[in-house]
């Protein structure tokens, strides 16, 4: 009798173990189809949201908002201020025209660039929404942005010519040629490359078309 309730308490056990195994592989069934949906549903949302793999690199690691700006801007505007003084002191000064003609010519040329130079500058940052297009990882290439791949630096630049025109000393004018072909080349060791590497052929093809600082038709 005592060997048949063994057998029977033997049996018990073994269903009991074979049920809760049972419960394990449900259990763990359950689990992995969990993880799958809601990995399928997070790819389907990504997709439905258009982003990609690089898309999300590029709004986690958004490009920086000045660039080079600074490092260029700032020793230019100095340098201008600079020669903007020495060149009203002897004998420098005799960089500007005696002819009052050409001295109001210049004066104008001057404001006109100054001008434009601002309305470029209004144009890149205000009406085209850079920072934004910056945080959010896209490529701007609209508005003024399909004339001047740098319009920012463009304005910079202008401002700058313009101020050293008013100045009326003609010695002073090679200044905005360094300026400019010290941008070109900074920009190539820096922004440039890293642009190529965010966009690849979206920027390469972007360069192909637009010139790089002094606006003008599209190529």
């Amino acid at each position: 009798m005592d060997e048949f309730e063994n057998k029977a308490n033997d049996k018990s056990v073994e269903e009991k173990d074979a049920g809760t195994s049972d419960e394990e592989i449900t259990t763990d069934t359950n689990v992995e189809e969990i993880t799958t949906n809601t990995n399928v549903e997070e790819k389907t949302a990504s997709d439905e949201n258009g982003f990609t793999d690089a898309a999300s690199t590029k709004l986690d690691n958004p490009l920086p908002v000045y660039g080079i700006g600074p490092k260029w801007s700032i020793p230019c505007a100095v340098i201008t201020l600079i020669a903007i003084i020495i060149g009203h002191i002897h004998p420098i000064s005799t960089g500007i025209p005696q002819n009052k003609i050409l001295r109001y010519a210049y004066i104008g040329i001057g404001a006109v660039v100054i001008v434009f130079g601002i309305k470029m500058w209004v144009d890149a940052i205000v009406n085209a929404n850079i920072d934004e297009h910056i945080m959010s990882g896209k490529l701007q290439t609209g508005g003024v942005y399909k004339h001047t791949r740098n319009p920012i630096y463009a304005a910079i630049l202008f401002i700058m010519t313009g101020a050293l025109f008013i100045s009326g000393n003609a010695y002073m004018y090679i200044l905005p040629i360094i300026f400019w072909a010290v941008l070109t080349e900074m920009l190539k060791r820096t922004e440039e490359v890293w642009l190529l590497e965010r966009f690849g052929d979206e920027y390469t093809e972007y360069c192909k078309n637009t010139h790089r600082i002094l606006p003008w038709f599209n190529k």
